[in-house]
């Protein structure tokens, strides 16, 4: 639901535009880890604790509910942890990896692993369109849960403004 409406307005629509045409296929892909990555960038902006202590809870959350996990979502999980990955977002390197290994899990060819440049030749426009997007998502979850962002759980999110 959240990404039907994401994929609608029209920031993304202008983020799209902005992928080179081979890369406009993979443009669902490539928005989400830009827009992570950007996340990241601008955490203190919106979430009260800094991104490595929200990582390590992250993790351990994960570790402690693993039993219920199918195996392969175990072995992911793992993989998160060793290589810090919600925190290794904040670096090219981090991106490199994951649009790698999501390129290596497609079945056909793909650009994925070759696209960090791009996103980041891209990141003044993308950014732009990041700060845009990212209020209108928080508003958007606050009308479907009934619940303000930065009331869910015990991560504290800066609310907006």
């Amino acid at each position: 639901r959240t990404a039907r409406y994401a994929a609608a307005l029209r920031v993304m629509r202008r983020s799209r535009r902005c992928l080179s045409l081979p890369s406009r296929r993979y443009a669902p892909i490539l928005l989400d880890v830009s827009y992570d990555h950007l996340l990241t960038r601008h955490w203190n902006r919106y979430v009260s604790i800094p991104l490595r202590q929200f990582s390590a809870r992250v993790y351990l959350l994960l570790e402690r509910r693993r039993h219920l996990m199918p195996e392969r979502m175990q072995r992911y999980v793992w993989y998160m942890r060793e290589y810090d990955t919600l925190y290794a977002y904040r670096r090219r390197a981090g991106i490199e990896r994951t649009l790698s290994g999501l390129s290596r899990r497609m079945r056909r060819g793909n650009p994925l692993a070759e696209s960090a440049g791009e996103l980041f030749r891209l990141q003044g426009d993308l950014e732009a369109d990041f700060l845009e997007f990212f209020p209108q998502l928080r508003a958007f979850v606050t009308g479907v849960t009934g619940t303000p962002p930065h009331q869910f759980g015990r991560v504290v999110l800066r609310p907006p403004g």
